[in-house]
């Protein structure tokens, strides 16, 4: 049996391309899939820290709806306190 060459050639190629292709998508998806774990893990740590300051936020709110002057400065230096320890800032 005789092989056509070209023919065989054009397959190993095409069959190449491939298997290169293919490589690529699941290094990809690999990649993205590592990458959504790791934001949401950051997404949780950061809300739970802010969880520790919602106290504070609270109280903040309620001294904006319920006076009508500016005389909210203390628990505004207050919360912003409280980012500040509890955000990381790298």
């Amino acid at each position: 049996m005789k092989l056509n060459n070209r023919a065989f050639a054009a397959s190993t190629v095409l069959y190449g391309i491939l298997t290169i292709t293919l490589l690529l998508m699941m290094l990809i998806l690999a990649t993205m899939k590592s990458s959504n774990k790791l934001n949401a893990s950051m997404a949780d740590v950061v809300e739970n820290q802010l969880n520790n300051c919602i106290e504070d936020a609270q109280e903040l709110d309620n001294c904006r709806l319920n006076q009508l002057s500016t005389n909210c400065q203390k628990f505004q230096n207050v919360y912003g306190k409280c980012i500040r320890e509890n955000i990381p800032t790298k």
